[in-house]
């Protein structure tokens, strides 16, 4: 399919969308992943707290998150050395399962979870920004460590793809890689307001970068199309933001304030 036409197809969709929003019918009122962003105008949203106090010991202060589907997964670090705890809960409770003793990840800024490999793989970022280590997601132990050739302080994995999206550190451009690592191509990115660039996520379909300061979140597809940055003009807008990942129909945010927090954040969509 020629991408004029591919083009043409989103131009016409664009348009059903908005004649439909007219009359009060919304085709996208599913999950934050159903949201066509080519034809967004605003998003509204609201937060939901689910997880409070996530922290061990002195590890308070909360940096990378994702899930694997049935469990999610964060990084605790301590402000000062380089060594995070990572933490498991079951998603259906909020219960803890599983907490490691501190692990070499550095800062552990972001987490993606491989379904190919079947772990976590986690960005260190600060200081050493060109690592990221593979995690066992059961017993919370690094598998491997390996250098990569970018500096990074984000990172998000595609299954259907086996490509992995990374952001650039030091700025708002990103990557696409390989499976292996290999750059296929780098992306300028567009700055936002937002001065502090977080966590990311994604799905077949776009790229979800956090940021804070305030917290918003920058969408792009994996073409590198920007779609608007939406800022999270909700409860939790008085915390740093810091990780985020969707699950089903559902977006969870985790933010730093004292110990960390995890909001479950809902949405509604205005074409």
């Amino acid at each position: 399919m020629s991408p004029s036409f591919t083009n043409f197809i989103s131009v016409l969709m664009s348009i059903f969308t908005s004649i439909l929003s007219f009359f009060g019918i919304n085709l996208y009122n599913n999950g934050f992943d159903d949201i066509d962003f080519s034809a967004v105008k605003d998003i509204s949203f609201s937060s939901e707290l689910v997880l409070e106090d996530l922290h061990y010991g002195s590890q308070t202060i909360l940096q990378g998150g994702c899930t694997d589907g049935k469990y999610a997964y964060f990084c605790s670090h301590n402000g000062y050395a380089d060594v995070c705890s990572i933490s498991k809960y079951e998603i259906d409770t909020w219960k803890e399962v599983a907490r490691s003793n501190v692990v070499d990840v550095d800062h552990g800024n972001d987490i993606t979870y491989n379904k190919d490999k079947r772990c976590l793989v986690v960005c260190h970022n600060a200081p050493n920004r060109t690592l990221v280590s593979y995690v066992d997601k059961d017993t919370l132990e690094i598998i491997e460590t390996i250098e990569i050739p970018l500096e990074i302080y984000s990172i998000t994995y595609n299954a259907k793809t086996n490509k992995y999206a990374v952001g650039i550190s030091y700025t708002f451009d990103f990557a696409i890689l390989d499976k292996n690592f290999k750059v296929i191509e780098t992306i300028k990115g567009v700055k936002p307001k937002s001065t502090t660039r977080q966590g990311m996520d994604s799905d077949d379909k776009y790229l979800y970068f956090l940021l804070s300061f305030p917290n918003a979140i920058s969408v792009y597809d994996w073409d590198g199309n920007h779609y608007g940055v939406f800022e999270l003009n909700d409860e939790a807008a008085k915390y740093e933001s810091e990780n985020i990942f969707l699950l089903n129909d559902d977006l969870y945010i985790g933010y730093n304030y004292s110990f960390g927090k995890v909001y479950k954040t809902s949405f509604e969509v205005t074409y």
